[in-house]
């Protein structure tokens, strides 16, 4: 063995020592003494970089590859440098040539793809790290990042197992738990992400990204103490976190104290120039203060900026609302189009087609089926499609001292669908005692929220599906079903940044389209044969003539009018729908009509609803 070998050995047993000052010293002897050896500069480039000497670290290294350019190791190692000094496009170029002359090296195939990832080209990342699982089976970050590819590029459900494979080969893995719990949170699972968010704040309580993490999907739960909880939190670790500051401007928001909103904000703008959670709260604020220039002024730069995909969603939803504001219209409409895109959701328009048709045949005769023995005249079901005017029919009822309004509640239609395969008909048929069971468990959801109220609402839109089945369990219910002129609708539903795939029929004008047509399939067939109380509401008659439709409302559900129905905007309550920000404000029709605006954009909807 030479003595520069000797010395290259002796420097990497000072590395292993814990030595790196002794390392480089070793190591740099050989290289003044022979520049043109190609593992000393190889070496010299490894412990620079370890030292964070990163421009030296590049030298050596491009001096390294230049003696040896067919060397995958150190195309590899080169590759790693322009990472770490976010020399991105340099690095996926080296790397490239690195995976292609060694295409079974796992570290070139995790570097590549994380350079991919890092340039927000998410979709040529996930091919690597498809790779790199067929290479590395049992390692968990390889399965982390084939997941955070996948969802990145906009196959949300395709990222789940691999993100479960992360965790389950690897429970202490946190960025596992915290992308999986984000992932099932936008598909809509509703107990899990909570869960996958606990495990994380339990491995990490230090690190103020979990905390942020929870108290937005909190929040979207309308769990209102509890994100400001968890955003509490996460400045208690890190008092200069925007993302938490930007969580708790939100609830503030929410609640419609504006200027607080702003002020809490404000501060951390400068500092998360590059958080689209940031911007896209800032903007809402601006855009309910009727300062859209100030909301463009946040989102402008972000655009330049490749985003993973459920980001360049919630950034392009927010644009496309300012520049509505703005009277961008045609710009506005495209914005909100690319949004719905970026959320990757597919809606199976034949298959919830199909569904349909088996609730018309459950109850083709709903009179002649079998109903729960209760006569409760408390549930007062208010339905319709989305966006039509629900929450603002359940906000005029709630303001009534004999009322609680109890929001979007899951637990009927989540009893309904418990039965798996077997739903619809075995519910439709089950005898009186399982209906009595089913009746009951919702009833004491009812009265656990209502505190003694005299009616509770239900104003879960989508229960429309399920006339039938409330008619079964409780023959006394009242229905109120709200309707809306369908392309004011449609543009509101396009508009909105919905999460779960339950929703994916709001992302296109096509799935619109779809979901209108089984609702009017089912309508029809309710209101001709379903022995259910139904109040019909039209959203703009409602707001044109609030008096007699105020009336209307409460006659139908039995109480006296009380003068309060008729302002809904002082109603402090919480309201966790979509039309949080228009319930604040007085009953008016400004909402009347905007599709007009639109309507060249919105012909594919007017013509496929025969408008």
């Amino acid at each position: 063995m030479g003595a520069a070998a000797r010395r290259l050995s002796r420097a990497v047993r000072l590395v292993q020592q814990g030595d790196l000052g002794g390392a480089l010293q070793a190591a740099g002897k050989v290289v003044r003494y022979e520049p043109k050896n190609a593992d000393a500069r190889y070496l010299m480039g490894m412990l620079c970089r370890d030292a964070g000497r990163l421009e030296e670290a590049r030298e050596h290294l491009d001096r390294a590859v230049a003696i040896r350019p067919q060397d995958a190791v150190y195309l590899d190692a080169l590759g790693t440098v322009h990472l770490s000094a976010r020399r991105l496009f340099e690095a996926r170029s080296v790397l490239e040539r690195a995976v292609a002359l060694a295409p079974g090296t796992p570290s070139a195939v995790f570097n590549l793809g994380t350079a991919l990832l890092e340039l927000g080209e998410a979709a040529e990342a996930v091919g690597c790290f498809e790779t790199l699982v067929g290479l590395r089976p049992r390692d968990a970050e390889a399965w982390l990042n084939l997941g955070v590819a996948r969802a990145r590029s906009g196959a949300l459900e395709t990222s789940v197992e691999p993100l479960r494979r992360a965790v389950e080969l690897d429970d202490s893995l946190v960025s596992g738990w915290l992308n999986l719990a984000g992932v099932l949170a936008h598909l809509g699972h509703l107990e899990e992400p909570w869960r996958c968010y606990e495990r994380a704040c339990a491995l990490a309580p230090d690190r103020a990204s979990c905390h942020e993490r929870q108290g937005w999907y909190l929040a979207g739960r309308g769990e209102l103490l509890l994100a400001r909880d968890a955003f509490e939190r996460a400045l208690a670790v890190d008092p200069s976190s925007a993302v938490a500051a930007a969580g708790l401007a939100h609830l503030l928001e929410k609640r419609g104290d504006l200027a607080e909103a702003r002020a809490v904000l404000a501060p951390h703008l400068a500092s998360a120039h590059d958080s689209v959670r940031v911007a896209a709260t800032w903007a809402t604020i601006c855009l309910r203060l009727e300062e859209p220039d100030k909301s463009l002024v946040a989102l402008e730069p972000l655009l330049v900026h490749q985003q993973p995909a459920l980001e360049e969603a919630r950034l392009h939803f927010a644009f496309g609302d300012t520049l509505h504001a703005l009277g961008r219209h045609e710009e506005a409409f495209s914005a909100w189009l690319h949004a719905n895109r970026r959320l990757g959701l597919t809606w199976d328009s034949a298959a919830a087609a199909r569904q349909v048709d088996s609730i018309l045949e459950a109850w083709s005769d709903p009179a002649s089926l079998a109903t729960a023995s209760n006569t409760e005249e408390l549930p007062v079901f208010v339905v319709g499609l989305p966006r039509s005017g629900t929450s603002l029919v359940e906000q005029i009822l709630s303001a009534h001292s004999g009322i609680h309004g109890a929001g979007e509640l899951e637990d009927l239609r989540q009893a309904a669908l418990a039965h798996g395969p077997r739903w619809p008909l075995c519910v439709s048929r089950a005898a009186p005692v399982a209906l009595d069971g089913l009746a009951g468990r919702y009833l004491g959801v009812l009265r656990a929220r209502g505190g003694g109220a005299r009616r509770v609402t239900d104003k879960m839109p989508i229960n429309f599906r399920y006339l039938g089945l409330i008619a079964q369990l409780f023959p006394q219910a009242r229905v109120v079903h709200v309707t809306r002129h369908p392309l004011d609708v449609g543009l509101s539903n396009l508009r909105q940044h919905f999460v779960g795939k339950a929703n994916a029929w709001s992302t296109s004008l096509d799935g619109i389209a779809a979901l209108m047509e089984d609702h009017r399939r089912l309508m029809e067939h309710w209101r001709e044969t379903t022995p259910v109380r139904l109040l019909e509401v039209r959203y703009e008659d409602l707001v044109t003539e609030p008096d007699a439709g105020v009336r209307a409302l409460l006659d139908f559900v039995g109480l006296p009018f009380e003068e309060a129905c008729l302002h809904p905007h002082a109603n402090r309550r919480h309201v966790n729908t979509a039309s949080y920000a228009q319930v604040q404000e007085p009953i008016h029709a400004g909402a009347v009509g905007k599709w007009r605006t639109y309507a060249e954009a919105l012909a594919p909807l007017a013509e496929a609803l025969g408008q």
